[in-house]
């Protein structure tokens, strides 16, 4: 932010607009949804990774055709442009993700129906293949990872509701056997009781312990 409030301050005002990501620090909705990307760090990323690398090969793949068959139907004038390997590898990237290459490439006058025919097969199969289900794939990766961080959060929840975090017994045994879990967790299992008397212990000279401080000193080391 500080980067951005002297670059706003000393050239453009443009640059201010990226404290609006700020909005997404502070909502924990925005947060999950940023980590079901992020979930499993290296592993998510490393799929995530791997899947554009096949799709890319894929598009090149097209893009060999494209340049070595079709190169007469991608026109300069309206940005498609195919007069090099790495040329039509562009176009194809662009046209063939953000739109369908069907509908941009138009064929010229000359093409034949058997022309026609087989780059319709190159368009339907780049379709099938590259839009539908590739983007399909790295969509699904990242819905079952938020699908994972949501069921994690929901059991955390649970534990919070239903277990005492000091002993593990769960809620039917206070309710069933016992005066209620919301007075055992309260009285007899206060976490935040435990945590100031760990705080207490760690403040305290050991020379000053009592003889259960002491003990219960060495067993948190140990």
């Amino acid at each position: 932010y500080l980067i951005f409030s002297i670059l706003g301050t000393v050239f453009y005002g443009y640059f201010f607009c990226f404290h609006l990501i700020h909005i997404a620090v502070k909502n924990q909705l925005l947060i999950r949804v940023i980590s079901s990307v992020t979930l499993n760090g290296k592993a998510v990323w490393r799929s995530l990774l791997w899947v554009c690398v096949l799709a890319i090969i894929f598009i090149y793949i097209y893009a060999v055709i494209g340049f070595a068959f079709f190169r007469g139907h991608f026109n300069e004038e309206k940005g498609q442009f195919c007069e090099s390997l790495g040329q039509c590898f562009v176009s194809t990237m662009r046209y063939g993700l953000m739109e369908n290459l069907h509908k941009p490439l138009i064929p010229p006058s000359w093409v034949t129906f058997e022309d026609y025919a087989i780059k319709l097969l190159w368009d339907l199969t780049f379709w099938v293949i590259v839009t539908t289900i590739g983007l399909r794939i790295v969509f699904g990766m990242i819905v079952d990872a938020f699908v994972a961080l949501r069921n994690k959060k929901w059991q955390a929840d649970f534990d919070m509701a239903n277990i005492c975090f000091i002993c593990g017994r769960t809620n039917y045994d206070f309710e069933r056997f016992g005066k209620g879990f919301r007075r055992h967790v309260k009285n007899e299992h206060n976490m935040w009781s435990y945590l100031f008397f760990f705080i207490h212990l760690d403040e305290t000279n050991e020379t000053q312990y009592t003889a259960i401080e002491f003990h219960v000193a060495k067993l948190v080391i140990s």
